[in-house]
């Protein structure tokens, strides 16, 4: 009889075990379809019915809210477990839009952490967090109070989304390993979204705070969708990495790499201006007077300007472009152990802390190490972060400064400085290239570049490789070549002059190609 009754209650325990399964897969699945589905569907049809006037409503009930379940039971866990998943598809898809994975974008620009540069970041996500709550997430029905409740659900959900992405940037900024972690500062900003996002519901609905239970559902679901995303995150920077660099994506990561090419033994201490070889004569001659340099001119320089009909500032324009045009290069091709020169053209307005500053004081380092000279326009920026590379790997660092009242003769970085009054000569002498590298700028970069290929197009430079560093930032650029090949502007050819990689190694490869090709 005892046999018969442990043998029932057996068979018992699996009948219960399988219902409660049933209960739980049936649950989540129900609240996963209603939630991902069904919810935004109520919240757009709520809002056609208002402005239209008509009742589309019942006809888009495609999925009935799951039933209420006891707390603790099997289908309770599955209820929450279908709502997290549910709420995990559109974190995803925040994710990169406006949640942690946008912030990311903030460890290649500058110091990463709760400052300035993070503002438009968070204002970006207040205002798509603005408009999925007041446009995918319903109300109570009560027309009398349709927009206020909507800016109810507006202002919670931007306050939740900027609370996931502001933890995020926050944790991230410790630099801690741990904390630091895609999956963990997202998953931990969401449980932080999840409590802003409970609490801020109840009390705008007039109910003060939420539940525990209502929190708990909340942060299950945030923490859970956020680190999802952070997961995805993770992967796509594996897969297709945010810098173009495997394995490099932050600027301490980019720093590294750059500290990779300085020469063991190199003076930590940059070059002051009082060792940078500029040659003497060209030094000596800089500030003299007009007429000085105009009686040492040729016969037939002096007869063109005294019969010429110029004002005297175009006539020191001649003399000063003169001067500049045989000093600076003279300068240039009498350097000691000359190499091959890579030109580097780049805004000035990055500082050391920035990622584009440090990879292109790699690409100064790399271009050493493959064997060439470095050139820039002296300044700081870009142009300093290539000047430092060469300098640090040992190598020949160039810069072409132009003469101004305000700054400083380069940047410190340059074994060799060749000063200019004139834009014109200045541009000249940076074309004395045998590759140019185009990184991040503004105006100023992009005339030098456009300008450097205006020259190979028509032949008056040889055809040597032009380089634009940043698919992101130079695909616009492609672009509008596209546009301009189309309409019949430039030929197809024209577009091969130049070529835009991610990875400055892509650089270097390509130049190691292109030296075995010519010398077979």
């Amino acid at each position: 009889m005892a046999h018969d009754d442990s043998a029932k209650s057996f068979a018992a325990e699996i009948a219960d075990s399988g219902t409660a399964a049933a209960q739980f897969s049936s649950h989540a699945l129900d609240s996963f379809k209603y939630n991902l589905l069904q919810v935004p569907a109520n919240s757009v049809a709520q809002i056609v019915d208002y402005a239209t006037g008509k009742n589309i409503l019942p006809d888009m009930q495609w999925f009935a809210a799951p039933k209420e379940a006891s707390l603790g039971s099997a289908a309770w866990a599955g209820d929450i477990v279908g709502n997290t998943m549910a709420a995990a598809v559109p974190l995803v898809v925040f994710h990169k839009l406006a949640g942690p994975g946008a912030a990311t974008s903030l460890e290649i620009s500058a110091d990463y952490g709760l400052n300035k540069t993070a503002m438009p970041v968070l204002a970006k996500t207040a205002a798509l967090g603005a408009a999925y709550g007041a446009f995918l997430t319903p109300t109570s029905g009560d027309n009398s109070h349709f927009w206020q409740e909507r800016g109810s659900n507006a202002v919670v959900s931007a306050l939740a989304l900027t609370t996931m992405t502001a933890g995020s940037i926050g944790l991230k900024a410790t630099g801690k390993a741990f904390l630091a972690s895609d999956v963990v500062a997202a998953g931990a900003s969401g449980a932080a979204a999840g409590v802003v996002d409970a609490d801020g519901h109840s009390l705008l609905q007039g109910r003060g705070f939420a539940t525990g239970q209502e929190r708990l559902r909340s942060m299950a679901a945030w923490s859970f969708g956020s680190a999802l995303g952070g997961g995805a995150n993770t992967l796509h920077e594996v897969i297709a990495p945010t810098t173009g660099i495997g394995g490099v994506r932050t600027l301490a990561d980019m720093t590294r790499l750059a500290d990779s090419t300085v020469q063991p033994g190199h003076p930590a201490r940059y070059a002051f201006e009082s060792q940078q070889g500029t040659p003497a004569k060209a030094e000596a001659l800089t500030e003299e007077a007009m007429h000085a340099w105009y009686n040492r001119s040729s016969v037939n320089l002096r007869s063109e300007i005294d019969n010429s009909k110029m004002p005297v500032d175009w006539r020191k324009q001649i003399v000063s472009g003169h001067q500049d045009f045989t000093y600076g290069l003279d300068a240039l091709a009498s350097r000691p152990n000359p190499k091959p020169i890579g030109v580097v053209y780049g805004s000035a307005r990055f500082a050391e802390n920035d990622f584009r500053y440090q990879r292109s004081r790699y690409i100064g380092g790399r271009a050493v190490q493959e064997g060439y000279d470095v050139m820039t326009g002296g300044g700081p920026g870009i142009m300093e972060g290539a000047n430092r590379g060469a300098y640090e790997a040992g190598g020949t660092s160039i810069g072409v400064v132009l003469k101004l009242p305000h700054e400083k003769r380069g940047n410190g970085y340059q074994t060799l400085t060749l000063k200019h009054r004139n834009f014109f000569t200045r541009m000249e002498n940076l074309k004395k290239a045998d590759f140019f590298i185009v990184e991040d700028g503004g105006i100023g970069t992009g005339a030098e570049a456009l300008d450097t290929l205006t020259h190979i197009q028509c032949g008056k430079l040889n055809e040597v490789p032009i380089y634009f560093v940043g698919k992101k930032s130079y695909g616009f650029m492609d672009k509008w070549l596209s546009q301009m090949e189309k309409a019949g502007t430039i030929s197809p050819r024209d577009r091969d002059l130049y070529r835009i990689v991610d990875h400055p190694d892509e650089i270097f490869n390509d130049l190691r190609r292109r030296r075995s090709n010519a010398n077979i």
